[in-house]
């Protein structure tokens, strides 16, 4: 039996809480990745092409 995936805003959490980032920053960054996700017709990060234009988001993202 396969494993379900998990969704991307609950490994985002999971790791700002393994680094132990302030909840503040936790909900910012989980509302930035919101606001980006909306605003690419609801497209998965990893499923869009990341223009060199947007490497602050792809930074950020592999950072987490």
């Amino acid at each position: 039996m396969q494993k379900p995936k998990r969704k991307l805003l609950d490994i985002v959490r999971d790791k700002i809480r393994f680094k132990h980032y302030s909840l503040s920053t936790e909900r910012t960054y989980v509302h930035w990745i919101k606001h980006y996700i909306f605003y690419h017709n609801k497209k998965h990060p990893i499923e869009m092409r990341i223009k060199k234009n947007s490497n602050s988001i792809r930074y950020g993202l592999i950072m987490l």
